[in-house]
């Protein structure tokens, strides 16, 4: 991200878990705090199916959209079993 960003390059990544989600924006927050940030096209983290509710000002205080398809909306058996296990 680090090196992306300064090439005019927005990130975006994919992530299903709340530990996935904490390390993109873990890697967001540390492109930034290097001075990488893109001001030309937001970064994006998509799926989105879990996230731990306290990491949701991150996303506002990176600039990261939280890009949530509704698909992984709908009440499907394997979803449902895979989130119960």
């Amino acid at each position: 991200m680090a090196a992306l960003h300064p090439a005019g390059l927005s990130v975006h990544v994919h992530a299903i878990g709340d530990r996935a989600t904490r390390t993109a924006l873990d890697a967001f927050e540390f492109a930034q705090s290097k001075g990488a940030f893109n001001t030309s096209s937001p970064d994006q983290i998509v799926h989105l199916q879990l996230v731990d509710p306290a990491d949701y000002p991150r996303f506002a205080k990176n600039k990261v959209v939280a890009d949530v398809q509704a698909e992984w909306a709908i009440r499907e058996v394997y979803t449902v079993e895979a989130l119960e296990h």
